[in-house]
C-alpha cells in the first residue's frame, strides 16, 4: 500500500540563486496567483499539487529552496529521491545564470540523475535583459535540458513548461521502477535452487 502511494508522488525541486523568481513561478502554477510584494524563501519552501495523465493520478511535490548561501548545505539534503530539477534564473541578473554552474554541479555531486528544464524567469522585463536568449538556449543545450522563458506576472509559459515538464518527471520514473522490477526478477530467477530428480 505504502509502496503504491510512494509511485504516485512526483518529486520536483527548483534550485537557483536569491530573489530570481523561484517561488513566484511556482505560485503563479499551483495558485493561480502572482504575489508583488516580496518575500525571501527562507530554507525550504513546500508546495503540492494534483497532476492527472492517463487516468492516474498523482501528487507533485514541489520543494521551493532558498538562494540565501547560508542555507545551501540544507537545501542539498533534500536532492534524494528527486524526480525533476527546475534550474531557473533571473533574465535581468547575468550573475544569477552564472551561478548556475554552482547548482548544476550541487546535483552531480550527489550522483543522481532527475529531469531537467532551464528557466529564465521575469521574461516580462524584456527591456532589462541581461542574459540573452541564444546564451541561454546554448547553456540548456550542453545539460540537455529545454529551455523555457516565464512570466510569475503575466502567466506567459508557466502552464506550458509543466505541461511538459511533469509527464516527462512521470515517464522517466516509470521506466527506472519497471527497470528495477526486471531486475528483481532476474536476482530472484538466479537464487531459485535447482531441483534433480533421481530415477
Amino acid at each position: 500500500m505504502l509502496e503504491n502511494i510512494m509511485d504516485n508522488r512526483i518529486k520536483l525541486i527548483i534550485l537557483g540563486d536569491l530573489s530570481v523568481g523561484k517561488s513566484c513561478l511556482i505560485k503563479r502554477k499551483c495558485d493561480h496567483s502572482f504575489v508583488s510584494q516580496y518575500s525571501s524563501t527562507i530554507g525550504i519552501d513546500f508546495f503540492t499539487m494534483p497532476y492527472t495523465i492517463s487516468g492516474k493520478e498523482y501528487k507533485i511535490n514541489i520543494w521551493d529552496t532558498g538562494g540565501q548561501e547560508a542555507f545551501r548545505t540544507i537545501i542539498k539534503s533534500y536532492f534524494k529521491g528527486v524526480d525533476g530539477v527546475i534550474l531557473a534564473f533571473d533574465i535581468t541578473n547575468y550573475r544569477s545564470f552564472a551561478n548556475l554552474d554552482y547548482w548544476q554541479k550541487s546535483l552531480q555531486e550527489y550522483d543522481i540523475d532527475p529531469v531537467g528544464v532551464l528557466v529564465g524567469c521575469k521574461s516580462d522585463l524584456e527591456k532589462q535583459r541581461a542574459v540573452r536568449r541564444e546564451v541561454a538556449e546554448s547553456y540548456a543545450d550542453k545539460l540537455i535540458y529545454p529551455y523555457w522563458e516565464c512570466s510569475a506576472v503575466t502567466g506567459e509559459n508557466i502552464d506550458t513548461l509543466f505541461y511538459h515538464f511533469i509527464p516527462e518527471c512521470i515517464e522517466k520514473k516509470l521506466n527506472i521502477k519497471s527497470e528495477q522490477f526486471q531486475i528483481d526478477k532476474q536476482d530472484q530467477s538466479k537464487s531459485k535452487p535447482i531441483c534433480c530428480a533421481i530415477s
